[in-house]
């Protein structure tokens, strides 16, 4: 056999073992498969990805609730002027950059969370949003690593864009969780209504 009808013969055996996909296989991962390999994909989606959703819903709520309690008086209560409430963005960022090389993040975000709801001044959310970010930025690289050791490659797109989607919608919650809250706990306990607010993912 020459060489070119060896190469064509290896083609023809690659293209031949790989399966194909039906329009319901594109649409959901697990519809081409097995129904032993179905059954593991299932019990994937009902455990590891459903708290993986869950977790990026309340993260993105958590970093969508400074822009929402900015909006209903903290301007006016820490006094933000000018390029402040920026300051205050970028120092979350910064954190969560640097936070992405530290391990047991989940506590930490969790306190620091709930510290936001005593700032009483500006360089106090500075520092408690930089703190945020920087526990906070464990999560996602953590939750993609793990799915990533189940999921294979095909696999991977449903995830993603369902962890996507909840990076999307958390925004909406965080804006219906905002006016709810501020009506009904402005003012309780001494607290702001935004105050109060910024700490509500993590009491969720």
């Amino acid at each position: 056999m020459s060489g070119k009808e060896a190469i064509s013969s290896d083609a023809v055996s690659v293209s031949s073992s790989t399966p194909s996909i039906s329009w319901r296989g594109w649409l959901w991962d697990s519809t081409d498969v097995s129904a032993e390999e179905r059954r593991f994909l299932t019990k994937l989606d009902f455990t590891l990805l459903t708290f993986g959703t869950l977790g990026m819903l309340i993260k993105w709520i958590d970093s969508s609730n400074i822009t929402n309690a900015f909006v209903s008086g903290m301007k006016e209560d820490l006094n933000l002027y000018g390029n402040q409430y920026n300051y205050i963005v970028v120092s979350w960022t910064v954190g969560y950059i640097i936070g992405q090389w530290i391990p047991f993040l989940e506590v930490g975000w969790t306190v620091f969370t709930f510290s936001l709801a005593g700032a009483q001044t500006y360089e106090q959310m500075l520092a408690l949003r930089f703190v945020v970010g920087l526990f906070e930025a464990g999560y996602w690289p953590a939750l993609y690593y793990i799915l990533g050791s189940w999921y294979n490659k095909r696999k991977l797109g449903k995830p993603n864009g369902i962890l996507q989607s909840a990076v999307s919608i958390a925004p909406i919650f965080s804006g219906f969780l905002q006016a709810g809250i501020y009506d009904s706990l402005n003012g309780h306990a001494g607290i702001a209504g935004w105050d109060g607010f910024l700490s509500s993912a993590v009491r969720l």
